[in-house]
């Protein structure tokens, strides 16, 4: 099987980054955690898509090297996957401007895969060549319905928590109980 896995909020904690960035410039903002309760951060906000996602590139740009991954045993999981014969994606909607960013995030944290697609203004990542997807976006549970004979591990965050999900939509609480599911599921 093809096992694709997100970055941002799935792998690794760009929130954490951007509300460093908040606090640490000159901002207007200064946002915690409990500030992104919606995946509409653009509206919450009161600035545009566009600054938006500037404003997660520069948080990538200036602390790649610091961010954490959103948790402790991520190689583990990904390892499984690997062990049960499962190729591994890293498909992200990464800007291009942050891409050697992200894959040196990718390479400082030892995170093991097959094949990186970053791609911001590309297809949906469920009309990739994958059959099972691991993310934290709400709006590809919707999508689901179109793909039935895809699976979407749900990583829970706090942003996707009132989205009911379709019966290939599976709410995970961490990447690593996502991978152990997978390697022991018969699909």
């Amino acid at each position: 099987m093809n096992v694709a896995l997100d970055l941002d909020g799935t792998l690794v904690d760009l929130v954490g980054a951007v509300n460093r960035l908040t606090h640490e410039e000159q901002l207007d903002m200064r946002l915690s955690y409990n500030d992104w309760a919606s995946w509409d951060m653009p509206s919450i906000l009161g600035i545009t898509y566009e600054e938006f996602n500037t404003l997660l590139d520069r948080a990538w740009k200036k602390y790649y090297l610091s961010m954490e991954p959103l948790e402790p045993r991520l190689c583990e999981g990904i390892k499984i996957l690997k062990e049960a014969g499962h190729k591994v994606i890293i498909l992200s909607n990464r800007n291009i401007g942050t891409h050697f960013e992200a894959l040196k995030w990718l390479e400082n944290h030892k995170i093991d895969y097959d094949s990186v697609t970053l791609n911001h203004s590309g297809p949906s990542k469920l009309e990739y060549p994958i059959d099972i997807l691991i993310d934290d976006n709400p709006n590809l549970v919707r999508d689901m319905y179109e793909y039935p004979k895809k699976l979407l591990y749900l990583r829970d965050q706090y942003w996707n928590q009132d989205v009911i999900c379709p019966r290939n939509v599976i709410r995970v609480k961490t990447v690593l109980e996502a991978c152990k599911n997978i390697s022991t599921s018969k699909f």
